[in-house]
């Protein structure tokens, strides 16, 4: 059986307790490794929750969850880009990193909106929609 977008959210939510080391979260986190899949994964997830023109895709019990995920990314795309952080995402090149960051911050700002951009407007589309 296949894991619902609820349950894929939350194992990219460390704080629960359906957090899972091997989510796209989980593995940025402990292997410094953007693993596209799993970030594909997780965008499919918001894009499934989101309820269009509902603020918080209308899942007012996620606001925390995706806010959290959310500015922990940021956090380390920051980190990635700060020379003087000792932090890097192994597999991020300077060529691809503006295209994720602005997938990510659209895929997220999209769900709180409750207003998804589509999948064809972004230069780095999802291969699971």
């Amino acid at each position: 059986m296949s894991e619902s977008s609820k349950e894929i959210l939350l194992s990219n939510f460390a704080p629960s307790e359906h957090f899972k080391y091997d989510s796209f979260v989980g593995i940025l986190h402990e292997q410094g490794i953007w693993d596209q899949d799993a970030f594909w994964s997780l965008d499919k997830a918001l894009r499934d929750l989101c309820r269009r023109g509902k603020t918080a895709g209308g899942h007012p019990d996620l606001v925390w969850p995706v806010f959290r995920i959310y500015s922990y990314l940021n956090v380390l795309l920051r980190a990635h880009s700060n020379p003087n952080d000792g932090y890097k995402i192994r597999n991020m090149n300077a060529e691809c990193f503006g295209g994720w960051c602005e997938r990510t911050q659209l895929t997220f700002e999209g769900f709180m909106k409750g207003e998804m951009l589509g999948n064809e407007m972004f230069e780095l589309g999802n291969p699971k929609i």
